[in-house]
């Protein structure tokens, strides 16, 4: 069994889960984004995949930025971008190969692909976290790190769904407007 792509469910953390399964390339957190969210590039049987999260609902530590949204709303964006992702075939989104419920929220599973990001934090940082400039796999779109889709468009549903000024790149969709949070 693909502990990535085939499982529905875990009941632990998902920092825990990644690292128990897969070979964590890059973290994305506080120190290199300020939407709270909380993604991964990680070497697993599978392949390089991204996997992002909506993070915890503890509140940042003292100094870091105060997230965009609360908790409850980067779950809601992410579901959002699932919605999105299963309704729309676009060559600017990433395919969302899988979601796994976790206790916080849901894990949304991408192919990795590479990109930069664009803008970012970047503070001094911790072993095996990347700087804004020296990002490979993921880019910035909307709120937070999101995949770059593999047919070289920069976004992911996880990214677009939470950024109403990229509605327009997903009209042929039929994806009305007033879905975007915001």
């Amino acid at each position: 069994m693909s502990a990535f792509l085939s499982v529905a469910g875990i009941d632990q953390p998902p920092s825990a889960y990644v690292a128990r399964h897969g070979r964590v390339e890059r973290e994305f957190s506080r120190p290199t984004q300020d939407s709270g969210n909380l993604s991964w590039i990680v070497e697993a049987p599978e392949g390089r995949l991204f996997i992002k999260t909506a993070g915890t609902d503890a509140p940042p530590p003292p100094g870091a930025p105060t997230p965009y949204f609360v908790h409850s709303g980067r779950v809601r964006l992410l579901r959002n971008a699932i919605d999105l992702a299963r309704s729309c075939d676009h060559p600017a989104l990433a395919a969302l190969l899988n979601v796994i419920e976790a206790p916080a929220g849901p894990m949304l599973v991408y192919q990795a692909a590479p990109g930069e990001l664009i803008g970012g934090l970047s503070p001094a940082l911790a072993p095996g976290q990347a700087r804004a400039d020296e990002l490979v796999g993921v880019g910035a779109v909307g709120v937070g790190a999101v995949g770059v889709g593999a047919r070289g468009a920069a976004g992911s549903a996880a990214g677009l769904a939470g950024d109403p000024q990229h509605a327009a790149r997903l009209m042929d969709c039929g994806v009305p407007v007033d879905n975007f949070p915001g």
